[in-house]
């Protein structure tokens, strides 16, 4: 079955409303799971058109990795369908958007699912972006001067 327009389907069967791109990886390796979870999504109408992008993992060592990366990019999708006016930095508006992602996963978790958090903020009219990273998942930039990479696998959270 199909899911109905602007939903996607979950890894549990279900229907997400309103994700452009809800996913995970394959199994790799002896790992039975890959525990990514990833999601994109635009909005900030016509005057300031912002598009979210994010990638999580969750830690294989945690018994909760997977949940983990998916309440994180949920809890960034839903921050992205609850901004009304797109005026503040966007470094401000990232920075916003993983503390709501950090509370999500925390609370119901309480330490037993951890997982990377990588994410880009793009403001498209000025051609802007800021990025947020936690863990080895990688931003890279392409654009007319070729394929670079943008940061390197931190241990920190680093928001630029």
């Amino acid at each position: 079955m199909k899911p109905p327009p602007n939903h996607a389907e979950t890894l549990d069967g279900t229907w997400a409303e309103g994700y452009d791109v809800v996913g995970a990886g394959l199994p790799v390796g002896d790992h039975p799971h890959n525990w990514d979870a990833m999601g994109w999504t635009v909005f900030g109408g016509e005057t300031r058109p912002l598009a979210l992008l994010v990638v999580c993992d969750g830690v294989s060592s945690s018994p909760q990795g997977g949940e983990a990366s998916h309440i994180a990019v949920e809890a960034m999708m839903a921050w992205a369908k609850r901004q009304e006016a797109a005026d503040e930095p966007i470094e401000e508006m990232l920075s916003s958007a993983v503390q709501s992602a950090q509370g999500q996963v925390v609370d119901p978790l309480r330490g037993r699912g951890i997982c990377t958090l990588t994410a880009a903020l793009v403001d498209c009219q000025a051609q802007r972006f800021a990025y947020a990273s936690v863990g080895d998942s990688l931003v890279c930039l392409l654009d007319g001067t070729g394929f670079r990479k943008v940061n390197g696998e931190d241990r920190a959270v680093r928001l630029r």
